[in-house]
């Protein structure tokens, strides 16, 4: 089994869920076996998903209130969630795999972020072994996804002295309704 999948979902092709269920969908570990080019697996020691950190920014402002009697008061006011990203950073390093993986990462990176039926995003975040930081859209055929993340940003660069080791760095944005 994989350490982490880094995946996006399609209402073109599928795997979006093929009814209002989602019992009958495609999991997450049969993406692998049918819709590899969908998928970047991390699975140690080929390609190595060595850290993960979550920013949730809330969208509290202060307000200060002055008064001409020198009383000091900041009020707060609460506007719901900013943003949440999910970073994920590791090493290529499968010389059979590492320009397919890397193709991978630039065709997730520059198509399309949302489609029809994931409204707010169509990529996907599997680890069992982190389950806190998984997330995948869940969409069905009647519908719309309610979560999912985009990928915001990428950097990818050689390790070492041979060509063979790339690391990298992801930035996936949360878009939807966020429950902890």
């Amino acid at each position: 089994m994989p350490t982490a999948l880094l995946y996006f979902r399609t209402d073109g092709t599928h795997p979006v869920y093929t009814s209002s269920t989602t019992s009958d969908a495609v999991s997450v570990s049969q993406l692998l076996s049918t819709y590899p080019d969908q998928v970047l697996e991390f699975d140690f020691p080929e390609n190595i998903l060595e850290g993960m950190r979550l920013n949730y920014d809330n969208n509290v402002i202060s307000i200060p209130a002055p008064n001409s009697e020198g009383v000091k008061l900041i009020n707060k006011q609460e506007n719901g969630l900013r943003g949440i990203e999910l970073t994920i950073n590791g090493v290529f390093k499968n010389p059979k795999t590492l320009s397919t993986d890397i193709a991978k990462l630039k065709n997730m990176a520059t198509m399309s972020q949302i489609d029809s039926k994931h409204i707010y995003g169509i990529v996907g975040f599997y680890s069992p072994n982190a389950p806190e930081f998984s997330l995948d859209p869940n969409a069905t055929i009647t519908t719309d996804a309610t979560k999912g993340y985009t990928l915001s940003s990428f950097t990818i660069g050689y390790v070492g002295q041979q060509v063979t080791r790339y690391d990298f760095r992801v930035t996936l944005s949360f878009g939807g309704i966020y429950t902890s």
